[in-house]
């Protein structure tokens, strides 16, 4: 799993709580992510993204031809919301499910794969949507009720490690991990590499 430490934040400005989660995500991910996806992240509106679409949310995974998703190994995003001081909001959290998804790659705006290479994406399940839509009604509260320091530590990450585990003995284990948090923006890398040294993140 990706994380980072605990961001405080606070809870009567929650605009800017979801667009700091994926940056820490982001930047988790790996020590030398691209500047283009920092660039590109700094364009989306985090009004967007906390009270957006959440079924523009997508995950795109390159990997060997031989690896063959596995309904019961997904990844997640998992979010906590917990008050720096106790009693001044209730605790959230969740981990939200993703699914196979049947997009067509090139639609989506991923680039063709190389040969023996293919690419598997998943979307937000029934599940995570209403994970997400739970989680907006919460910060809808937060934003009206009284608390007394309105502050939080949010976390937030992804769960990629499952990758690894399906990838075979004799299959190249290099993966490339993509994430889009809108379709008007597109994928961003969110992480590269050797699918060891993912397990070891994870």
């Amino acid at each position: 799993m990706m994380r980072l430490k605990p961001l405080s934040v606070n809870l009567r400005r929650p605009h800017f709580i979801f667009v700091a989660a994926f940056c820490m995500t982001l930047l988790a991910s790996c020590a030398g992510i691209p500047l283009m996806t920092m660039l590109r992240m700094a364009t989306i509106e985090p009004g967007d993204i906390i009270f957006g679409d959440a079924g523009q949310y997508a995950l795109a995974f390159n990997v060997d031809q031989k690896v063959v998703p596995r309904k019961e190994s997904i990844p997640t995003l998992d979010i906590e919301v917990r008050p720096n001081v106790e009693g001044d909001a209730p605790v959230f959290e969740r981990q939200m499910q993703f699914e196979i998804a049947r997009d067509n790659p090139a639609l989506l705006g991923l680039a063709p794969s190389k040969t023996g290479r293919q690419w598997i994406i998943y979307r937000l399940s029934p599940a995570g949507r209403k994970d997400h839509i739970d989680f907006v009604q919460y910060i809808e509260t937060q934003k009206t009720r009284p608390v007394r320091r309105g502050c939080a530590a949010l976390t937030a990450s992804f769960s990629l490690g499952f990758i690894a585990d399906l990838i075979p003995k004799n299959a190249d284990e290099r993966v490339e991990a993509w994430v889009q948090l809108k379709t008007t923006t597109g994928f961003l890398k969110l992480w590269s590499g050797n699918s060891k040294t993912l397990a070891k993140k994870s």
